[in-house]
């Protein structure tokens, strides 16, 4: 038998999480934290063709940025089920925000160059890889059991709405 309160469930525990508790915070920020990350991928895409003028660096510059995912996805993952993920993502989160000023400083004392580039996007790519097992799963322990599909959805969404919104303002 079909529940007819069903959508009306699900509108109120999309409203409930989006605005108590830890995940209210947790889905705030990482979609800040996100929009970032994308916003930063564009921009250096984008300084990179303009400083070569070669679809083959900005492969590479992907390549930096997302091979990290790849190469150390099944450790870090067992890392997630086994530590702490709050202090894993706290530690990548601070050593990310930390990248992003380096990044910016050389750029306008003219210090960054291509490799240099690479190499700031390679320990980006690296530091995302690390924190997104733990980031993920950190979800289960936000919410109850009876949010948790609502929970998965949403960040789900958070993702996908991060990888529309940082581009089109890098893009700016």
């Amino acid at each position: 038998m079909r529940d007819g309160h069903l959508p009306e469930r699900r509108a109120q525990s999309v409203y409930r999480l989006l605005t108590r508790g830890q995940f209210a915070l947790f889905f705030a920020f990482n979609g800040l934290s996100l929009i970032g990350s994308w916003m930063q991928r564009i921009a250096s895409a984008w300084l990179i063709w303009e400083w070569t003028g070669s679809a083959f660096w900005v492969g590479v510059l992907a390549a930096c940025d997302l091979l990290p995912v790849v190469l150390t996805g099944p450790f870090v993952g067992v890392a997630a089920d086994r530590w702490d993920r709050l202090w894993q993502n706290r530690i990548a989160q601070v050593a990310s925000a930390g990248l992003a000023p380096i990044n910016a400083v050389l750029l306008m004392a003219d210090m960054l160059n291509l490799y240099g580039l690479l190499i700031l996007i390679a320990l980006q790519g690296t530091l995302i890889a690390m924190v997104q097992p733990a980031r993920l799963a950190m979800v289960t322990q936000l919410v109850g059991r009876e949010d948790m599909p609502t929970a998965v959805a949403l960040a789900s969404v958070n993702v996908n709405l991060a990888r529309l919104i940082g581009p089109a303002i890098a893009g700016r």
